[in-house]
C-alpha cells in the first residue's frame, strides 16, 4: 500500500539587496511516497541518521515595480521607494539621467494601502514636482494563503486602485493634492503587466499609463530532519527588470512544530 506524505514549511525571509523593499513570504513544499516495508524498516532502525529531505521553495515580493509614465505638459511620472520623508526622494544619477527605483510597496505586510515616492521631471531631467503617492488597492487573495493574487505568477492579477499625492514640493511654489484612480492588468504565467491611471485636479484630468512587474523567487532547499540545523539554499531570483539571478547558500533553522521551520 502506498502512502502520500505532504509536509509544508513556511519562513519569512528580508531581501538583504534591497533594504527598502518588503518582506517576502517563502513557502516550502514537499510530497513523497513511502511504502509499508519502508516504514517498518525505519522502525527497526530507529537511531540510524535520517535522510535528507528536498523541498521547492517559493518566494513572492510584496513590492510592485511601476516604470516610469508620459505624463502632462511633457512630463514623466517617475516612482521611487517611500522614505516616509519630506525632503528629496530617494533617486540615482541627475538631470536626464535622474532615475528612481520604480518601487510601489504596500504600508505593512498584508495591508491593501501601496505607498510610493514620486516625480515629475521634464524633458531635461529637472524636478518640476516630488512628493508622496498613497494608493488603496481593491484586491484578491483567490486561494487564501495571505499573499495577493497580483504578486502570485500563477494567479492573474487584475486589480482597482484609487488614493492620492501629498506633494512635498512644486516648482511653481504651490502644493495642490491630485486625486488618482486606475487598473493594474497581469495574466496569469507572467511576471509583467501595465498599469493605466488618471490624476485629477478639480475639473482637469490626465491620464497615463506604463508597464508594471512582479518578482519571484523559486528553488529547492535540502535538509536534514532535526530540531535545528541547516538548510542548503540553490534558488533563482527574478527581480524588477534584471534577469533571473541564480545563487546558493545556508541558512540555519530550527523547528516551530509539525508543520513550520
Amino acid at each position: 500500500m502506498w502512502v502520500t506524505m505532504t509536509q509544508r514549511r513556511k519562513i519569512s525571509l528580508l531581501d538583504p539587496a534591497h533594504p527598502g523593499s518588503s518582506w517576502r513570504r517563502i513557502t516550502f513544499r514537499k510530497s513523497c511516497q513511502i511504502s509499508g516495508l519502508i516504514v517498518v524498516l525505519f522502525a527497526g532502525n530507529a537511531f540510524s541518521t535520517p535522510p535528507a529531505n528536498q523541498v521547492s521553495v517559493e518566494g513572492h515580493g510584496f513590492s510592485l515595480r511601476l516604470e516610469p509614465a508620459p505624463f502632462e505638459g511633457g512630463n514623466d511620472l517617475v516612482f521611487t521607494t517611500y522614505d516616509g520623508n519630506s525632503g528629496a526622494p530617494l533617486t540615482t544619477g541627475s538631470g536626464a539621467t535622474t532615475a528612481g527605483s520604480d518601487e510601489m510597496r504596500p504600508a505593512s505586510e498584508g495591508s491593501s494601502t501601496y505607498l510610493s515616492d514620486y516625480l515629475f521631471l521634464d524633458s531635461g531631467g529637472g524636478i518640476t514636482e516630488y512628493g508622496t503617492l498613497a494608493l488603496t488597492i481593491n484586491e484578491n487573495d483567490t486561494d487564501g494563503n495571505g499573499i495577493f493574487d497580483i504578486h502570485q505568477i500563477e494567479l492573474n492579477g487584475d486589480l482597482d486602485f484609487a488614493g492620492s499625492t501629498s506633494p512635498d514640493f512644486n516648482s511653481t511654489g504651490t502644493l495642490l493634492s491630485l486625486g488618482v484612480t486606475g487598473s493594474v492588468a497581469r495574466s496569469a504565467s507572467s511576471l509583467t503587466g501595465t498599469y493605466d491611471g488618471t490624476a485629477t485636479l478639480f475639473l482637469i484630468s490626465a491620464d497615463f499609463s506604463g508597464e508594471m512587474e512582479i518578482s519571484r523567487l523559486s528553488g529547492t532547499a535540502t535538509y536534514t530532519p532535526a530540531d535545528s540545523g541547516q538548510l542548503s539554499l540553490a534558488l533563482t531570483h527574478s527581480l524588477f527588470g534584471s534577469g533571473a539571478t541564480t545563487f546558493t547558500g545556508s541558512a540555519s533553522f530550527s523547528v516551530v512544530d509539525q508543520d513550520q521551520l
